[in-house]
This record gives structure tokens, sequence and C-alpha cells, in this order.
């Protein structure tokens, strides 16, 4: 298939999908399917759209596409129930406690960064923190130790 088109006009061909049972699946290897009036099995290659791999096994329900002239076929996808993907990593309900004391050790720098805003923590000792706006809040009192305080 040379185009993303292509599969449009093959995919249009109804007589060329077939609601299918599969017969076996073998990781790294093709799958064997095969569905009501037909003969014999079929094996096929497995679509792979991208995220984790489709995970088949016996007696699943798929849907594959078929080539009679090239006698190949291609699993597109597994019939079934829809089911919630899991829950994000950030889930703070499903993670495990925060650990008392979290160490970065690095050679070099240690820098964090988002759209706009950058903390370099420097090997040389320095510490640059770089933002739009920047807000102290402190309960108590809020000290500024350097020999040296330089403002603008």
């Amino acid at each position: 298939m040379s185009h993303m088109l292509d599969l449009a006009v093959l995919l249009s061909r109804p007589a060329a999908l077939h609601p299918a049972r599969v017969l076996a699946a073998t990781d790294g290897a093709l799958v064997e399917v095969q569905w009501p009036g037909m003969a014999h099995s079929l094996a096929c290659r497995v679509l792979h759209s991208g995220g984790t791999a489709l995970a088949l096994e016996p007696g699943d329900e798929v849907l594959v596409w078929f080539d009679p002239q090239a006698e190949t076929g291609v699993v597109l996808g597994r019939i079934g129930a829809y089911a919630q993907p899991p829950q994000p990593v950030g889930d703070a309900s499903r993670a495990a406690p925060p650990p008392d004391a979290l160490v970065l050790e690095a050679q070099g720098d240690i820098v964090i960064r988002n759209r706009h805003a950058r903390l370099k923590l420097g090997a040389d000792g320095d510490i640059e923190i770089l933002g739009t706006s920047l807000t102290s809040r402190s309960q108590r009192l809020l000290r500024l130790l350097a020999p040296m305080i330089k403002l603008n």
C-alpha cells in the first residue's frame, strides 16, 4: 500500500471485511483466524496502530480484512465490549505514598523545565530560577543570606 487513501479504497469493499474468530495467536507470529462458512483457517498479520500491541487469545472475535487475490488477511482489531482505559499515571488514589525524602543526584546540572519556567541547579553551585513571576510565601521569617544582594 503506497498511500493512506489506498486503505480507504480497500476497506470500502464490504466483501473484503469479515468478522472472524481467533484459532491461535502467538507472540511475534501470524494469527490464525476463521470466519463462518470458511473451509480452512487463514494466517493473518495484525494491524498495529500505535500504543500497546493488540493481545489476542483463541476464541476472540476480530474484524479481518481479506484480500482474495493475495490470499492474505490483516486483523484490524478485536470486537467486544468497550472498557474504560486505565487510570492515568498521575492518579493519586492509586499511587504509593510519597517517600520521606527525594534525592536527585547528578554529576552535571539538574534542570526542571516546563513551558514558561525553569529551575537550574548548576554543578558549580549556582541556582537559576527563570519565570514570568516569582512568589515566595513564608509563615515565619524569610531570610536572604548573602555577602551581597543585587536588585535589578
